[in-house]
């Protein structure tokens, strides 16, 4: 029987100040339909732009989202199967905002390839030009203490 981790039964202490997660950054072959579909999807502008790179933001942030085109970047293989980064998530106040985008990017082609209930939220995931996985979610209790 396989031993129990330590982080699955004790809480662990945190740092005495805690830092906030900014931004991810992605290696892309293509940089315009990337930046396309997360201005379609997430309403991320670009704050910078090249051939070979691009800083997105979608609020008050220098950027949330870099994306970089590298020599030599490879072809994903069998994602979202292979160890990485399996998603970002991205979270809308209430449930009317959150439909209303459902049917706003469905209107334009872009439908989730699956939708879950997870308790505390209702997610939609969808897959960018490159196969990462993208999901929009609702707080269903619209109160993160609740949740």
């Amino acid at each position: 029987m396989a031993e129990k981790s330590m982080y699955a039964t004790n809480a662990k202490p945190r740092p005495i100040t805690v830092p906030k997660l900014h931004h991810a950054t992605f290696m892309t072959l293509d940089i315009d339909p990337m930046v396309k579909w997360y201005e379609q999807v997430c309403g991320m502008q670009p704050v910078y732009y090249a051939e070979h790179a691009a800083w997105l933001t979608n609020d008050e942030a220098n950027h949330r989202i870099a994306l970089l085109r590298l020599p030599g970047t490879k072809v994903p293989v069998d994602k979202p199967h292979t160890a990485g980064l399996h998603h970002t998530a991205f979270e809308y106040d209430n449930f009317d905002q959150w439909l209303d985008n459902y049917v706003r990017l469905r209107e334009q082609g872009i439908v989730p390839h699956v939708n879950l209930h997870h308790g505390m939220t209702m997610s939609m995931y969808y897959v960018d030009p490159d196969g990462n996985g993208v999901e929009i979610q609702v707080d269903v209790w619209g109160d993160w203490l609740k949740s």
